[in-house]
């Protein structure tokens, strides 16, 4: 460690604090702590070994104020793309009239154009302020630990220990099948089976796994592969079918298999990483790339059929299937879908502070120019079969909108195979939720921070409903909504009745509120029918559950209340009854008309704030709205412990004809009070009996990765330091088939019996 050269003076305090304060600059500096092109500008000294060593790179142009406001990101003439009239809009404002407009061709080939150009302009001019550094004085620190270079040092006296960001402070760093119960197995196959956790009876949810009462169809990043998976003891896999694009999703109707696969990039991505499922800023997006949909007779699960091949150009962000009718949400974005109207035009890199001015101008009346011969096609999504078409029906917009990206509903008849129908909104992606009859999408549109100086924002939303019904879905209707949703759970639909709960804002800000709002279609158009606002004061939404005329949600801070509502009157919501527990739940399922099953975290209380702990699995006795108690409850772990389920409904499997939770889990032990746990005792999938009179029992355990493997999962993923948005595990889903589990990770397939999991009948390899 570099010695302090610091003098000492004895004569009073007022002078040992001056000497503190000069030793920034006094202290002897090593050849590890020079940086090329950088001076040491000071030293800090903190005490236990620690070293701050702040380095200035002084500018290297003389520039004029333009280009000084310009290189700070302060507006100015040189931002705007100059004097064509090609001006760059960040396209921030949104929609400010809920209900959508039709567009001809003309005009929408129009704007796209000049979208386009505003697109290049927009890069040009992040190259320009780039450049424009040149024009500024840069400065950076880096730490030094007892002579060595470490990431950061507090030294001595500092606390660094964060205050969870969902707790007072902030840290940036019915059951599945088509019924309410359990499917009925084939001659050939389980006489009961799970299938996939749907929020809406007789709507199924794309996954990436599906399974009947006798197959496993399952996707790994380069293929779709068949097991046989019943008889348990005789399990194994019967076919695998490689793909070129990338695999994603699955949907499945009886011996129809539909395969959503992701184009225009490199295969690769395990199909169980899902993106944003839940958490803060979490608004569904996207996926990138364009789509494509295979649609695969599996009568003979050993040998399926492509029956038929869509393509289109835009993202996958969702998709239902609802009878023999599939329908998906897919995204196109210019700066997204690669098209020859993308020309990826740059400033050269020899300019001076006297020639960058006119080479950016130069750069951006190219743009306008050349965008002028791109062809009139090349603006246009693509939707199609086998060989992809483009036409101009079927576009809306929202007055305000961007334009920069259409978000389009489409469906596919599975009986008759026939051309895709569409609709298309110029807006940005969001949640979605669906009902048999229609479709609504959750689309952030933009937010105002207050000027109080207290943290709050007013955010806006605006939900699109579409009727999917019909053969083409057909757009009813827009609306605007205070606040964000938290996911699609937000949002339910019961006699035509959309019910939606939001929250304005984000914990610790002393502004944030939630509210619960009806609407209703009113004269053509999605008109807001009634609100309750104001509920939990400085409290954010975790989980939402809606069941029938009733609704429960969970708000958090430090404790749980779970309220409930009476939604019996849409035009007048009412809360009935509150509960006040520790900790929060992140999603609740209907056992019955009755009772919730809840996982979630526990809390440790702070005082003022708490810290979320280990994962906590609860029921709710609902029968007495007015008074809801919290009938059961077990804590599994400390912090750190997590599991696909706490972020993803789809790891979610409660079977009722066993009364048994399966949880994909890691398990973590020693933490607590805003420490993670550092001792990893479980990998796998957790079975818990659920009785309503006798509570919440472990059933078994089937490993997947011994704690001695711990070294060798992901940190902060599958390992014990994941952040409470980003709950994942090794085991991503689960099968039951009558009294058999199946666990299914990204490498292996294995199975056992409830009573016996510790002992696995079957372990089948995965992508190999």
């Amino acid at each position: 460690m570099a010695q302090s050269t610091r003098p000492i003076w004895l004569l009073s305090s007022f002078l040992v604090l001056s000497a503190s304060f000069l030793a920034c600059s006094t202290i002897r500096t090593t050849p590890e702590m020079e940086l090329e092109g950088w001076q040491i500008e000071s030293v800090e000294d903190r005490g236990a070994g620690c070293l701050a060593v702040r380095y200035l790179k002084p500018a290297t142009w003389d520039c004029s104020p333009s280009q000084l406001d310009a290189a700070e990101g302060w507006p100015s003439r040189n931002m705007d793309g100059g004097d064509d009239g090609s001006v760059y809009d960040s396209g921030d404002a949104g929609p400010t009239v809920a209900d959508l407009e039709q567009l001809d061709c003309d005009t929408l080939i129009a704007e796209r154009r000049q979208l386009a150009v505003n697109y290049e302009v927009q890069q040009l001019a992040e190259q320009y302020q780039t450049q424009l550094s040149a024009c500024l004085d840069q400065h950076t620190t880096r730490y030094f630990q007892d002579g060595a270079e470490t990431s950061y040092c507090a030294g001595n006296g500092s606390n660094d220990a964060s205050i969870d960001g969902d707790a007072g402070g902030y840290d940036d760093g019915y059951s599945g099948g088509d019924d309410a119960g359990v499917p009925t197995g084939s001659e050939d196959g389980a006489n009961s089976y799970s299938t996939t956790n749907n929020q809406v009876r007789g709507v199924e949810e794309a996954d990436y796994v599906k399974n009947d009462s006798g197959h496993i169809y399952l996707l790994t990043p380069h293929a779709l592969e068949v097991f046989d998976a019943w008889p348990v003891a005789e399990a194994k896999r019967l076919t695998r079918i490689e793909f070129e694009s990338e695999p994603r999703r699955l949907l499945l109707a009886g011996d129809t298999l539909v395969v959503l696969l992701r184009t225009g990039v490199t295969p690769g991505t395990e199909p169980s990483q899902q993106g944003c499922t839940y958490g803060y800023g979490c608004s569904l997006q996207g996926e990138g790339g364009g789509t494509e949909v295979l649609v695969f007779d599996v009568s003979d699960p050993a040998h399926p059929v492509q029956k038929e091949r869509f393509g289109f150009s835009g993202a996958y962000v969702a998709a239902r299937r609802i009878g023999q009718r599939v329908v998906m949400v897919v995204e196109d974005r210019l700066d997204a879908v690669p098209t020859a109207a993308l020309l990826g035009l740059t400033i050269p890199a020899d300019v001076s502070a006297d020639t960058i001015d006119a080479a950016y101008a130069a750069r951006v009346k190219e743009a306008g120019e050349r965008m002028q011969t791109v062809p009139e096609a090349a603006f246009l999504p693509v939707y199609g079969s086998v060989d992809p078409a483009k036409g101009c029906d079927g576009y809306l917009r929202s007055q305000g909108s961007d334009m920069q990206g259409f978000v389009s509903v489409v469906t596919i008849d599975l009986a008759g195979l026939g051309a895709p129908h569409f609709t298309s909104i110029g807006t940005v992606p969001g949640f979605v939720y669906a009902s048999s009859d229609a479709l609504y999408l959750a689309t952030p549109v933009g937010y105002t921070y207050y000027e109080d100086g207290s943290g709050g924002i007013d955010e806006t939303s605006i939900i699109h409903k579409f009727a999917i019904d019909g053969t083409a879905p057909e757009y009813r209707g827009s609306a605007s909504l205070r606040g964000h949703v938290l996911n699609q759970f937000a949002m339910d639909e019961l006699d035509g009745v959309l019910r939606v709960a939001s929250t304005n804002g984000y914990v610790p800000s002393a502004n944030v509120s939630s509210s619960l709002t009806t609407f209703h279609e009113l004269n053509g158009h999605l008109s807001r029918y009634g609100e309750l606002s104001g509920l939990a004061p400085t409290e954010d939404i975790r989980s939402v559950r809606f069941d029938g005329d009733r609704a429960f949600v969970v708000t958090f801070k430090k404790t749980d209340p779970l309220f409930a509502f009476d939604l019996s009157t849409p035009a007048a919501p009412r809360v009935l009854g509150e509960l006040k527990i520790p900790g929060f739940s992140t999603y609740m399922h209907p056992i019955d008309r009755d009772h919730l099953l809840a996982v979630g975290y526990d809390a440790d209380d702070q005082g003022s704030f708490a810290y979320f702990n280990g994962i906590q699995v609860q029921i709710f006795d609902i029968s007495n709205l007015a008074a809801p108690l919290l009938a059961h409850k077990m804590v599994i772990g400390t912090r750190g412990s997590s599991s696909e389920a706490l972020t993803n409904h789809l790891a979610f499997n409660y079977f009722p004809a066993e009364k048994v939770l399966a949880l994909p889990i890691t398990i973590c032990e020693g933490g607590g009070n805003g420490t993670y746990g550092d001792t990893m005792t479980f990998s796998g999938l957790l079975a818990l009996d659920v009785d309503l009179t006798n509570g919440i029992s472990e059933r078994g355990r089937l490993p997947f990765a011994s704690p001695t493997d711990a070294a060798d999962l992901d940190y902060g993923a599958a390992g014990c330091f994941g952040w409470w948005t980003e709950s994942t595990s090794t085991v991503k889903r689960s099968i039951f088939f009558e009294d058999y589990l199946y666990g299914i990770s990204t490498g292996e397939l294995r199975a056992a019996q409830l009573d016996a999991l510790g002992s696995p009948l079957v372990s089948l390899p995965i992508g190999e």
